[in-house]
């Protein structure tokens, strides 16, 4: 009895002891379980840019290459499993480093994941899985749905919300409601087929209108959760975990992957600001003004008048950096967590601190095809206000194809090229069905959009290799 009471006691204080190690990486370095994938898969990428290419060089200096999928709901999930298909028949798949993902395109690459399956074996699961009304409730788990929210504590809005997209998305899986991102580090454990994925959000209390400074974006991979503003970085499976003063206080399960996609993907998150934003891109639209900067001073009279303060159900995750003196928002005691297409709707920042040579860019953004694709632009002014990062100059693109810009300063290597493609159809981000002829329509004209580009693609990622190498 002695040696069992020994074992237990051992045990506790070896938990305890363990939680007390879980501290907050007070700098800006990436974790070493991406940098051993990224290792592991090296050999793949820089076979797939010489193949395309067409090199035999042993020395040549390749470009790293990153993927960016815009948000948009389900057009951009669909529009973005079109553009994976291409790439991966195209070698581009394998030539990426990084695929970074926004609220509707997180909706794709995280099922995904999970299944662990190639894009073309998940086109029929997913064209059967928005053959449904969204909110149906006929359609949905209920039982399974209930019973996963009676064991959580202050249900929010956003669990309402993610298990309904975990049934929606994840539903032919067993215990969908459970599964975790835990699944996801087991499968890149095993495989190096995907680039690594990134997934970010914003933080919607860290906006600060007598600065003028916008929202705080959060990057989120299965393995690390970071962004600068909090002063550093945590293990993703501790997010949601209360810490202070950079110490892990108490220590709660593992988000679920649903939970994850409703953070990621909450279009319901609206403010005073945002709706009054929308009537004017509306109205802009009907009397045909291309020229979005007026509603900057719109923005800033909202943000006065404190239309931006107070939105609609955020997610309410508590501050990893509360009281840690490295973090901007080390007061704060709770992050109100909102999708980043609030701010705009390309999730280039995690690709800020991992320098890439070659971004390309799938937009199914509802204002893509706008004459001066105004998403680019604020990331273009953003990267250079708040990074002092340069991108290349996007009103004057290097060359201009049908849905494909390529953005090259052929003067500074050290400039990453934008190749930027931009998805025609304008189905509405809301649209949350698609039967089998609106999915495959969406679908293969974003395919043969890159297909029909290949030429393009691979004189452009040639062009950047050769001015590495000058």
């Amino acid at each position: 009895m002695k040696k069992f009471l020994s074992i237990i006691l051992f045990l506790i204080l070896s938990l305890n002891s363990n939680i007390k190690s879980i501290n907050v990486i007070t700098n800006n370095a990436i974790s070493k379980q991406e940098k051993t994938y990224i290792k592991k898969r090296k050999s793949i990428t820089n076979q797939a840019i010489k193949d395309i290419i067409g090199s035999k060089i042993k020395n040549l200096k390749l470009p790293k290459i990153s993927l960016c999928f815009s948000g948009g709901g389900y057009r951009s999930m669909i529009s973005c499993l079109g553009f994976l298909n291409a790439a991966d028949k195209n070698n581009l798949l394998d030539a990426s480093t990084y695929i970074s993902t926004l609220s509707g395109s997180t909706w794709l690459m995280i099922p995904l994941l999970i299944r662990n399956i190639i894009p073309h074996f998940y086109k029929k699961i997913l064209e059967t899985e928005v053959n449904h009304n969204f909110f149906n409730p006929e359609t949905l788990d209920i039982k399974t749905i209930v019973k996963y929210l009676k064991k959580k504590k202050n249900i929010q809005l956003i669990d309402i919300w993610g298990s309904v997209l975990a049934d929606r998305l994840l539903g032919n899986i067993e215990n969908c409601e459970n599964l975790s991102f835990k699944q996801i580090r087991k499968n890149l454990s095993k495989k190096n087929y995907y680039p690594f994925p990134l997934f970010s959000c914003v933080i919607a209390n860290s906006r600060d209108p007598k600065t003028d400074l916008p929202y705080t974006w959060l990057e989120v991979n299965p393995f690390q959760t970071f962004s600068k503003e909090l002063g550093g970085s945590i293990q993703t499976k501790y997010f949601g975990s209360i810490f202070k003063n950079g110490k892990l206080k108490e220590k709660f399960s593992e988000k679920t992957a649903g939970v994850f996609m409703g953070i990621f993907g909450c279009p319901f998150c609206l403010s005073g600001g945002d709706i009054f934003n929308f009537a004017l891109e509306m109205l802009a639209n009907k009397l045909k003004i291309t020229n979005y900067f007026f509603l900057d001073w719109f923005e800033k009279k909202f943000e006065i008048l404190g239309l931006y303060k107070k939105r609609f159900c955020p997610a309410k995750i508590p501050n990893y950096s509360y009281n840690l003196k490295q973090s901007k928002l080390r007061k704060t005691k709770t992050l109100q967590l909102i999708d980043g297409g609030f701010s705009f709707n390309l999730p280039v920042v995690p690709l800020f601190r991992r320098k890439t040579d070659i971004i390309i860019i799938c937009d199914a953004s509802s204002d893509s095809c706008n004459i001066n694709y105004p998403e680019l632009r604020l990331v273009s002014n953003y990267a250079k206000k708040h990074h002092n990062i340069c991108l290349p100059n996007i009103e004057k693109p290097y060359k201009k194809f049908d849905n494909l810009y390529i953005f090259f300063d052929e003067y500074n290597s050290d400039v990453p090229m934008i190749i930027y493609f931009t998805n025609p159809i304008s189905d509405p981000t809301l649209k949350l069905k698609y039967d089998p002829e609106e999915f495959d329509y969406l679908h293969d004209t974003m395919k043969k959009i890159v297909e029909n580009n290949h030429e393009n693609i691979i004189n452009a990622i040639t062009l950047k290799t050769k001015q590495l190498n000058q």
